[in-house]
């Protein structure tokens, strides 16, 4: 049973794009071990365990990154920055809490204030 209020949230929808973002990670990871990518994210076999510079010496040029892993980097910083958000908002939601109780004290006495005190005609 779905509860009306968490539907009717702007972010609502975290849990099913989190499920399908999973998803889309999983699929990444699949294309990067099915590439014979090791998880440093060299080929393996390539370069002969050669530094850059070496490389570089030699006329050679290190391999740019494959589809496969520049999707997963955009996916993982994206669930990085989905987190981050959500933990702002956090703190936000409980700042406004903390707000509106002071906001609720400060008008209750104020109410009580005046209903205690004199009217001048």
């Amino acid at each position: 049973m779905q509860d009306h209020r968490a539907s009717s949230l702007p972010w609502s929808s975290e849990q099913s794009s989190s499920s399908a973002l999973q998803i889309e990670v999983k699929e990444a990871l699949t294309e990067i071990e099915a590439a014979g990518l090791s998880n440093s994210g060299k080929e393996a076999g390539s370069g002969g365990g050669q530094e850059p510079a070496q490389l570089a010496a030699e006329g050679q040029r290190k391999r740019g990154k494959s589809q496969a892993e520049k999707e997963y980097k955009r996916l993982k910083r994206n669930r990085v920055s989905a987190q981050q958000a959500r933990e702002r908002k956090k703190v936000y939601l409980t700042e406004l809490e903390l707000m509106v109780k002071d906001l609720e004290k400060k008008n209750s006495e104020l109410y009580n204030s005046l209903r205690h005190s004199p009217i001048p005609y």
